[in-house]
């Protein structure tokens, strides 16, 4: 059960910083040979294109599950909360639908490549190693999708997030601001389970805007104090300035 957590959470980070660091380790090897040894490696090109190929398709996945894909959510935006976790599991169900149909032209490509027996032009590698990304990538991006469109349907029958006061919380398909939102409501509802321990013991409500309120005051008056204070110094300096100058005359 860990290890299958362990894959949801960290397969695609782990897999495409991998790569990252191996593009980045062959480019630093390559330019250290031709300027110090005077020799250029003939693989090194061809390596680094071919772990660029699968961080594509690796990255598709990843930005799916985190929720940070480039989208435009104007018109999504402009709708009612209760409405917009239907058109977000709409969405992914298209994605889910098209994955499930590039599938089997991803296994074709791929037994292709193992009949014909190609391989690359410097590494002399089987081409299927290479070919073999657009399947992961969709393969990954299926279960990535099942996952998001459940994870809506789930949102769109559970209805709207709602504050203490019975506000409606804006949900959001951006995953760093989602998390934000989360993070909010987690304070509401610590907030709400104070209240009721309070309510019990007959003491006043709190709220999260009453204990900022309360900070800022304390704070200007403090201010407040320490500006009368320095006020009040100067005053007297400027009479004992004055008293000497007139016992001078």
């Amino acid at each position: 059960m860990k290890v299958i957590r362990w894959l949801d959470n960290k397969l695609e980070e782990v897999l495409m910083v991998l790569l990252l660091f191996g593009i980045a380790a062959v480019m630093i090897l390559q330019v250290f040979s031709r300027y110090v040894f005077n020799y250029s490696m003939s693989w090194s090109d061809e390596l680094v294109r071919y772990f660029l190929v699968w961080s594509c398709f690796l990255s598709v996945s990843f930005c799916v599950k985190n929720r940070i894909s480039i989208k435009i959510e104007s018109v999504l935006h402009a709708l009612p909360e209760r409405i917009r976790p239907w058109l977000r599991a709409f969405r992914h169900l298209i994605v889910l639908i098209f994955c499930i149909i590039m599938i089997p032209f991803a296994v074709t490509y791929i037994s292709q490549a193992v009949s014909s027996g190609a391989t690359s032009a410097a590494m002399r590698i089987p081409m299927y190693y290479i070919q073999s990304a657009p399947l992961a990538g969709f393969l990954l991006l299926s279960v990535r999708s099942l996952q998001a469109l459940i994870r809506e349907l789930k949102a769109g029958i559970r209805g709207p997030e709602m504050t203490a006061d019975g506000q409606v919380i804006e949900s959001s398909d951006d995953g760093f601001v989602q998390d934000i939102i989360e993070v909010n409501v987690e304070e509401e509802q610590v907030v709400s389970a104070v209240n009721e321990v309070r309510e019990e013991l007959g003491e006043e409500p709190l709220t999260i805007d009453d204990d900022v309120i309360a900070a800022a005051e304390e704070a200007a008056e403090e201010h407040a104090f320490r500006k009368s204070e320095d006020g009040e110094s100067a005053e007297d300096k400027a009479e004992e300035a004055a008293g000497k100058g007139g016992g001078a005359e």
